[in-house]
C-alpha cells in the first residue's frame, strides 16, 4: 500500500476580493473549522442520548505572502471555477487588494481563498476552499529578511472544501493553476520609515504593522446552521465592526526621530519597488505613541529601543 502526502510544490494560493482574483506568492497557508456540539444528557441514562450541533460552525484561514516587486504566473491553464484572468499579487497591485479586504470586511462581503492543486490531474481536491472576511492584515520587515504580509480570515459555516489528504502525491510535479514561475521579493533596502529623517538618522532594525478588525456574526432564528459556508450564508453572516486597532512597532538602536514623528505627523512605513510602491500609514486622527522601551546590556553593541504607535485607521496606498 502506497504512503501518500500532499507536497507544497503543486499547490497555489488564489484570493478573490472585490472583483479580482489575485495569484499570490505564498509561503504558507492554513485553515481550520470548529463545529459547536453538545451532549444531550437525560435522567435515567448513564450515557448521552445524542451529540448534536447547536450553532453554526466557524472557520479560520491564514496566509503568509512574500511582498514582491514582481512575479510571473503561469496563465496557460484556467479552470471553470477561476473564470477570470488573474492579477499578479505584486506590490503594484497590493494597495487595491488590501484596501478591498478592509472594505469587504466592513460590508460583510465574503472573499474566497483557495489553496489546492487545481489545474493538475488528480490534484484539485487536496487543499481547502475558504469563504469569509479578512480579520487581520500584518506586515513585517526586518534587516536581513524579506518583508512578509500575514493575512487572517474568519467565516461562518464549515469550509466549502477541506481535503484531509490525497490519493495522489504529485510529488514529482510543480505547478497548479496560476502557479508562480518567478518572483522578485523586496529586501530591507526597499523599506523606509516615515517621510522624514528617520531613514537617515535613526538605526531601525525591524518594523511591523498590524491591523486587527474584530468581527461579529449576525444570525436569525429559523435559519440553517448545519452545512458548508455556501449552504448557511443566507442565514448567517460575519461582519467586522469598527473601530479597528491599527498599530506599528519599530525596534532598533536609535529611534529618536521615529518616537517624535510617529506621535505627531503620523506613522508610516514605505515599501519602494521598481514596479510600484506600498505606503502603510496610520493617520494622525486618533494616533499616538502607546509604548516606549529601553534596554541595555553589557556586551551588546548598543542599547535597544522600541516604539509602538496605535490608532484606529490604517491605509494602504501606492
Amino acid at each position: 500500500m502506497a504512503i501518500n502526502r500532499v507536497l507544497y510544490a503543486t499547490q497555489t494560493a488564489r484570493l478573490y476580493t472585490g472583483s479580482a482574483w489575485y495569484a499570490l506568492p505564498a509561503q504558507s497557508a492554513s485553515a481550520d473549522e470548529t463545529i459547536p456540539q453538545d451532549d444531550v444528557l437525560v435522567l435515567g441514562k448513564l450515557g448521552g442520548v445524542a451529540r448534536l450541533q447547536k450553532d453554526v460552525a466557524t472557520a479560520k484561514a491564514s496566509l503568509k505572502v512574500f511582498l514582491c516587486d514582481s512575479i510571473t504566473i503561469d496563465t496557460t491553464t484556467y479552470t471553470a471555477f477561476d473564470a477570470m484572468t488573474p492579477v499578479e499579487g505584486e506590490i503594484a497591485n497590493l494597495p487595491a487588494m488590501l484596501t478591498a479586504l478592509e472594505s469587504d470586511s466592513i460590508a460583510g462581503s465574503n472573499v474566497t481563498l483557495n489553496v489546492d492543486s487545481t489545474g493538475l490531474s488528480g490534484g484539485a481536491s487536496d487543499g481547502f476552499s475558504f469563504v469569509g472576511i479578512a480579520t487581520s492584515i500584518g506586515i513585517d520587515a526586518s534587516k536581513g529578511a524579506f518583508p512578509m504580509i500575514d493575512l487572517g480570515f474568519e467565516g461562518v459555516g464549515r469550509l466549502n472544501t477541506l481535503a484531509m489528504g490525497s490519493s495522489s502525491t504529485l510529488a514529482d510535479t510543480s505547478g497548479g493553476d496560476w502557479h508562480v514561475t518567478a518572483a522578485t521579493p523586496l529586501t530591507s533596502k526597499s523599506v523606509g520609515i516615515d517621510n522624514g529623517g528617520a531613514n537617515t538618522t535613526d538605526t531601525v532594525a525591524s518594523v511591523k504593522s498590524s491591523y486587527d478588525m474584530p468581527t461579529e456574526t449576525l444570525s436569525r432564528l429559523g435559519g440553517l446552521i448545519i452545512g458548508a459556508q455556501a449552504t448557511v450564508a443566507a442565514d448567517n453572516q460575519m461582519f467586522s465592526k469598527p473601530p479597528f486597532k491599527a498599530s506599528m512597532t519599530a525596534d532598533g538602536q536609535n529611534l529618536a526621530q521615529v518616537s517624535v514623528r510617529w506621535a505627531g505627523t503620523g506613522a508610516l512605513i514605505k515599501f519602494d519597488g521598481a514596479s510600484g510602491d506600498l505606503k502603510v500609514a496610520i493617520g494622525t486622527a486618533g494616533l499616538n505613541v502607546s509604548t516606549k522601551s529601553f534596554s541595555q546590556n553589557v556586551g551588546d553593541i548598543g542599547a535597544t529601543f522600541s516604539v509602538t504607535a496605535e490608532g484606529t485607521k490604517m491605509t494602504f496606498v501606492a
